[in-house]
């Protein structure tokens, strides 16, 4: 039986197929590797654009879309590994209306509830948490029609979910036109690539957990618990002996917060703040999910410091 290893060479095949001059989904079928800004530690991370492809995902003009796509680690070959899933994340999701598109619902609320009875439909009440009801451009009504899509469900494999579109693909106005806008936009947070599909589905949740974990510390408001940790014991075990780090720990203080709250997983936000020099990036966020606490602050850390380094390099 062969037995393939997410090595280096499996990778750079991985990229191979992916790219291409003609066919590859990155824009001139380039990518970026980035150098470590002084005083930030030596460690590997990737990014890239896609081509503009959106003007064939989408029907009517598209705007450019910015894709934050990156991969990171200590080795090269673990921040191609994730390079490269995040690549097919983000171009799965945005190209995932042409594989809907047949199977799209235009309705009104009362009328769905009539014609799909065996169906569990998202209440309105979950629909219009942005908008009140003196918002008429926004709130919806069981009269106004909008898009659906049906889903499977998570806990009835029977059984179909009818969700909004708009919560489901980024939003074009040529895609919801004559429909009342009820959110910003989806994004591909809840989207996962792995090495198979349990796998995948796990990923998926765990994210969908994460970024509820975040947004109910970052726009709600709710405290999370300060991780007393060793930060740099911590630094010290990821980069040993690295001359650079007595400098970061002198410019930037890390800290962790646990914002699990009522997740069964583990949820880690990672904070990097500058200490004094108002040259230097004055704060920046990280956060991963799990079930391991310990790689959550790792992984969280890496988010954290790979856009630490965005920030040095923009102009």
């Amino acid at each position: 039986m062969i037995n393939i290893k997410n090595n280096l060479e499996y990778n750079l095949l991985r990229q191979r197929i992916l790219g291409g001059a003609i066919t590859g989904i990155w824009k001139k079928d380039t990518f970026f590797i980035g150098e470590s800004s002084y005083p930030v530690m030596n460690y590997n991370y990737i990014t890239a654009n896609f081509t503009n492809f959106e003007k064939f995902a989408f029907p009517g003009y598209v705007p450019p879309i910015n894709y934050h796509l990156s991969g990171y680690g200590l080795s090269y070959n673990k921040a191609l590994s994730a390079f490269l899933g995040e690549s097919t994340e983000r171009y799965s999701f945005s190209v995932l209306y042409q594989n809907i598109k047949h199977n799209i619902i235009y309705s009104d609320y009362q009328n769905l509830q009539k014609k799909y009875s065996n169906c569990y439909i998202v209440p309105l009440n979950y629909i219009n948490i942005y908008f009140s009801k003196e918002d008429k451009e926004n709130y919806i009504t069981k009269k106004d029609p909008i898009r659906w899509i049906a889903l499977n469900s998570l806990f009835d494999i029977n059984k179909k979910v009818l969700v909004p579109l708009q919560f489901y693909i980024m939003y074009t106005n040529s895609i919801f036109k004559n429909e009342k806008r009820i959110v910003n936009s989806a994004t591909s947070t809840g989207t996962a690539s792995q090495e198979s599909f349990d796998k995948s589905l796990e990923n998926a949740i765990v994210e969908f957990l994460q970024i509820d974990s975040f947004n109910l510390w970052w726009y709600g408001g709710l405290r999370g618990k300060n991780l007393n940790i060793d930060t740099e014991g911590l630094l010290k075990e990821l980069f040993p002996n690295n001359n650079r780090l007595w400098m970061f720990l002198k410019k930037f203080t890390v800290n962790f917060i646990d914002i699990s709250f009522d997740k069964a997983i583990n949820v880690v936000v990672c904070e990097i703040t500058s200490n004094s020099d108002s040259k230097l990036p004055k704060y920046v966020v990280g956060v991963q999910g799990g079930f391991c606490l310990n790689k959550c602050i790792e992984r969280s850390f890496f988010e954290c410091v790979t856009v630490l380094e965005y920030c040095f390099t923009q102009s």
